[in-house]
């Protein structure tokens, strides 16, 4: 995906030294995709820019074949209001591009913590979060959308307890739920799935935290993704749908008269 920038140089895209895909400038200030197929056996891609200005927005390289294609957009510190800065036009041409099956928006930790210290309100983290929900679907409406709460919160306490809970989670949690709800999207409490309250000091206990008690380790990033999935298949195994249930039915054996 690029951008089409005003007086900006032109883009090309090469694998071992053969051109793919080139982007000329019309100026249209607008994003657009670049698709290009890469031969098979290549070892090298190049993004070429052919003079100043050219911008770049990302790179998608996967097979054509069965299986999952996860994207992911994360930015350190970030709540919902961090994306809506984003051009409108642009994020939307960009998920449009994309084409995803299920939108996940697992936010709210960040959200907690503002209005902890005081730099935002309730109303302000509801807003926040509807006006981008929407957003997402209006650009890929054929998506189905999960709202995953926050995770368990903790911050150095005083006195014999080593770990103090953070305010705000239920707000937050209750907020998160009532908007994907309200806008047709499922909702995940992970915060209640991991065990609640004083989850997050056994997590820390165990080691799977970091030192800033706020981020995951590897190995506890696996447990709450697991905690994801695992819900997200009991819901498609629990859903009905009868298409599944044919595939999923033993063959009908032929009778006498057919055979």
């Amino acid at each position: 995906m690029v951008l089409d920038v005003p007086r900006a140089g032109r883009l090309s895209v090469h694998a071992d030294g053969q051109e793919l895909a080139r982007a000329e400038p019309q100026g249209s200030g607008q994003a657009q995709a670049l698709p290009f197929d890469i031969p098979e056996g290549a070892r090298h891609l190049e993004v070429v820019a052919d003079g100043r200005g050219a911008t770049v927005l990302g790179v998608v390289l996967q097979h054509q074949r069965p299986g999952i294609v996860l994207d992911t957009l994360g930015v350190p510190s970030a709540d919902a209001n961090l994306f809506l800065r984003a051009r409108e036009d642009i994020f939307r041409t960009q998920l449009a591009e994309r084409s995803p099956r299920l939108l996940l928006f697992i936010l709210g930790g960040n959200e907690a913590k503002r209005l902890e210290w005081g730099r935002s309100k309730l109303a302000e983290v509801e807003e926040g979060l509807r006006t981008f929900v929407r957003r997402s679907r209006a650009a890929a409406p054929g998506s189905a959308c999960l709202v995953v709460g926050p995770i368990d919160a903790v911050r150095g306490g005083n006195g014999p307890k080593k770990l103090a809970q953070r305010p705000y989670l239920d707000e937050v949690i209750s907020i998160e739920r009532q908007i994907a709800l309200s806008e047709g999207c499922a909702f995940f409490d992970i915060f209640s799935a991991m065990g609640g309250s004083g989850s997050l000091a056994r997590f820390v206990d165990a080691g799977l935290v970091h030192e800033d008690l706020v981020h995951p380790r590897g190995h506890g990033l696996d447990i709450l993704g697991q905690l994801i999935t695992d819900a997200l298949l009991r819901s498609w195994v629990d859903a009905a749908d009868p298409r599944r249930q044919a595939a999923l039915a033993p063959p009908l054996q032929a009778s006498e008269e057919t055979r």
